[in-house]
């Protein structure tokens, strides 16, 4: 048996990860990322004696690396409840594959096909119990040619081949489609490739299956609760710490009030409040390594936050810079009671808290969530997510959004 990996695949997945693979079947974990595929191949191949590594479960595992990965972005979006039932039907989700000429058999060619020139479905996956669809899963896989590149020294490259995976999920029951995109970098032209791959395959998605979209605005107002709870968790030790001087406070605000012939300590501005906040707001400028430090019960942090309001008005602020951030400028002070009133946000900036092992500190996943009129954006950034990462951020996603006001 002559078993390959398409190097686009590869190219989409660290050695950590094909580590993992190898540790879970007791073999060697050392040497250079092309020794650990040499080996796996090696070991399925049935050179390195008995082992249980199979082609079925290098295939499983490649999904669920391409699946996930470095620096990915879901572009989350909804269709109508009206939709539900003919997705949740084995039959129907068949009769629609069949009608656009797609195979009705899950399969997976990731292996298989390297470097396609078009958009191509290189996996499928209907998962069902008794004909009733839990999930479908797809993946895309298009390759762009990039010519005209030259060396320091002017002299011309050979093209460069670069693949893009786009993952879709659609999860009939939560009447959500999630698509998975790997933004190359933050430049203005990648991004509006993301952007076009991310059309692309919603819209071959909505044609196949006839899911209309649907709007998303009650999305800003999840992420305005994930700040409200993440903020007031991460306050509450140095609001505990001013709480005793809360009687001193009223009474020095009552007494200045009345000195410069203000009509009460609250009005026109509500002063006991105001000192409170302001005597917490210097503690945790003070000691803003506590503030974004860890503690039980703490999902996450804040990093940074952005939205407009109705005069349209932008305001962006960002944690961990003097004077300009939501943990210790005046602009959340000036901020605070419009934030309040309109309930939500544009974007979100997290620092989410998972623990992968109770005897390490947790890991810090950082995520920005985007809303936009018919999706919304989570953004996994700089590190490498695993399924383990996403799920967490997912379920505290879907935490918040169930959570009652």
């Amino acid at each position: 048996m002559v078993l390959s990996i398409a190097t686009d695949v590869i190219e989409h997945i660290n050695s950590e990860r094909f580590k993992e693979l190898l540790r879970k079947h007791n073999l060697q974990v050392s040497g250079t990322k092309n020794e650990l595929v040499n080996r796996i191949k090696q070991a399925i191949n049935g050179e390195l004696g008995e082992v249980s590594l199979t082609v079925e479960a290098l295939d499983q595992f490649l999904a669920e690396e391409i699946s996930h990965g470095k620096n990915r972005m879901l572009f989350i979006t909804s269709f109508p409840s009206t939709a539900k039932r003919l997705l949740q039907d084995r039959r129907s989700v068949l009769t629609n594959l069949s009608v656009h000429g797609l195979p009705l058999n899950n399969f997976n060619h990731l292996r298989s096909i390297e470097r396609p020139e078009e958009t191509t479905l290189v996996y499928m996956n209907i998962n069902s119990i008794h004909d009733v669809v839990r999930s479908l899963s797809f993946c895309f896989a298009k390759t762009t040619i990039i010519e005209g590149l030259v060396d320091e020294e002017g002299e011309e490259l050979p093209p460069r081949y670069e693949t893009d995976y786009i993952w879709a999920d659609i999860e009939p029951e939560s009447e959500t489609i999630t698509i998975k995109i790997r933004p190359k970098a933050n430049h203005f032209e990648n991004v509006a490739k993301t952007k076009e791959l991310y059309e692309e395959i919603s819209t071959k998605l909505r044609e196949i299956f006839s899911l209309p979209p649907r709007l998303i605005e009650e999305t800003k107002h999840t992420l305005y609760k994930i700040f409200r709870d993440l903020t007031r968790t991460a306050e509450e030790p140095f609001r505990a710490r001013v709480e005793p001087l809360k009687d001193e406070i009223r009474k020095f605000a009552t007494q200045s009030a009345e000195k410069i012939g203000l009509p009460s300590p609250e009005q026109p501005v509500d002063l006991p409040y105001r000192l409170f906040r302001l005597l917490e707001r210097a503690l945790i400028q003070q000691e803003f390594d506590l503030y974004k430090a860890y503690f039980e019960g703490k999902r996450g942090v804040i990093d940074r936050i952005s939205f407009s309001d109705p005069t349209g008005a932008h305001v962006n602020a960002r944690s961990g810079q003097v004077n300009d951030g939501i943990a210790m400028a005046d602009i959340y002070f000036d901020t605070r009671d419009t934030i309040e009133t309109l309930r939500k946000f544009d974007k979100l900036w997290v620092t989410w808290f998972y623990i992968e092992d109770h005897q390490k500190p947790p890991v810090k996943i950082e995520t920005k969530f985007e809303v936009f009129k018919e999706h919304f954006t989570i953004h996994f950034l700089y590190a490498y997510t695993t399924k383990e990462v996403e799920d967490h951020v997912l379920s505290n996603f879907k935490y918040y959004e169930s959570l009652p006001d």
